[in-house]
């Protein structure tokens, strides 16, 4: 019985996997064309509308030069058929498209590489066949509809093997269209000392995709119900603490805002021990602000801002790196990490870097102060220090330029007067008044 139902069997099997494989939308297709820019890294412009100046993905300027690709006939290497891509009108190669892979070769007798492949997942690491030591990693896949057209998003992050994971995000690959870099190895670019930025893509007369689609899947959405910022962001911590959405002297999530050395209240141009306000140079001493700054007036949160707010302590900082989850991205161009607590809500912190003698490692790093003194050593302080790959505590320098993110704790623990009139001028917390415990939220 089971021999006279085995090639009904088989067929469906290979009809399922045939219907399986068409659920990939095809990237080498004829006619299609794709307008890219080559970018090489440059001082950022006088102007941010100046032609010729273009931003990457990672928000970093440079001078673009703008190609075009285009598949146009056929060609056969090898014994095996292609579709012709041109650059500029020149061909470069031939690719060809199989299970959601796409294949491209050089010239005829040369071996054929893989240059995408659609079917991996997050975790997965796709190797460069022309030098595998480089590498990419999928850390995301998301699925957006551009164009009426659902497609797998892959975020790919480059490595070399037996290293970390150090310069974050490189490169967005999106099923049917291939990456920044357009159909081209997503390796190419790189070799020759640029980046590639995708600005559209066409089938025909047909926009299938522009560069304003990344907003999709680049902009985070925060918690935040208006733009009249600050806003407190409720996490769902244990604690209460309720998180600002911006950084102090920031009008937005995702502007740095102000730097600042610890318990200093005014920016400067530039941080060293010569011009920090609490070292005493004669001496080689610094001087005692306590173990906590938090609402004293050395906190640039609490004299900057006032009410209730304060500069996170090492607790608090701590308590947001155990109780939420983070994800390196970026949001509106601007690179950091995105936390997203028990509640739903979350944060943005930008990597600002940090100032000393000029600005440091801007897009690379994100380095905020707590309100915390390093207890063994009197010139550093805690701070929540992250990039692409990491976040954890340090102890630092107090007189370097960093960011300050507010917070409101959950638990003020002040004894209001025996006959308070009017608590409802008080922010949200937890008061003692008469004798009793009142909760304002």
């Amino acid at each position: 019985m089971m021999k006279r139902y085995l090639p009904l069997l088989l067929a469906l099997a290979m009809k399922m996997a045939s219907m399986a494989q068409d659920t990939t939308l095809p990237t080498v297709v004829e006619g299609r064309v794709w307008n890219v820019v080559r970018i090489i890294p440059a001082e950022p412009p006088e102007s941010d509308t100046m032609p010729g100046y273009y931003k990457d993905i990672k928000g970093r300027w440079g001078v673009g030069w703008p190609h075009t690709f285009e598949i146009k006939g056929d060609t056969v290497m090898g014994g095996t058929t292609y579709k012709k891509l041109f650059l500029d009108g020149s061909f470069v190669s031939g690719l060809r498209e199989e299970d959601g892979r796409v294949y491209e070769c050089y010239w005829d007798g040369y071996p054929e590489m893989r240059s995408f492949d659609f079917n991996l997942q997050s975790g997965d690491i796709f190797k460069d066949e022309a030098n595998d030591m480089d590498q990419m990693e999928v850390k995301q896949v998301r699925t957006f509809n551009f164009s009426g057209m659902n497609r797998r998003c892959m975020d790919m992050w480059v490595f070399q093997e037996g290293q970390e994971i150090i310069d974050g995000l490189v490169d967005y690959w999106i099923e049917g269209i291939g990456c920044m870099g357009g159909p081209h190895s997503p390796f190419w670019w790189e070799a020759n000392s640029g980046s590639g930025l995708l600005l559209s893509c066409y089938d025909g007369d047909e926009c299938i995709f522009t560069i304003e689609d990344l907003k999709q899947f680049t902009d985070i959405p925060l918690s935040c119900p208006d733009d009249n910022h600050p806003h407190a962001i409720d996490l769902g911590l244990p604690s209460g603490t309720k998180w600002a959405c911006c950084n102090v002297g920031a009008d937005k999530p995702d502007a740095y805002g102000g730097y600042y050395a610890w318990g200093e209240t005014e920016e400067k141009t530039i941080y060293n021990l010569a011009n920090y306000t609490h070292y005493d140079d004669w001496q080689g001493t610094y001087q005692n602000l306590g173990g906590d700054i938090a609402g004293t007036q050395f906190d640039i949160a609490h004299v900057g801002w006032g009410g209730s707010w304060v500069m996170p302590s090492y607790d608090q900082q701590e308590e947001l790196l155990n109780n939420c989850t983070s994800q390196w991205t970026t949001n509106n161009g601007v690179y950091g990490r995105v936390y997203t607590g028990p509640s739903g809500g979350t944060i943005f912190l930008p990597a600002a870097g940090y100032r000393a003698s000029h600005l440091y490692d801007v897009c690379s790093y994100g380095n905020y102060w707590s309100s915390t003194q390093y207890p063994s050593l009197s010139g550093y302080a805690y701070y929540l220090k992250f990039r692409s790959d990491y976040a954890h505590w340090v102890g630092f320098n107090r007189h370097l330029g960093f960011c300050v993110r507010p917070v409101i704790s959950g638990l003020y623990g002040i004894k209001v007067a025996e006959n308070a009139d009017n608590i409802d001028i008080l922010p949200p917390g937890i008061y003692i008044t008469n004798g009793k415990k009142i909760v304002i939220k």
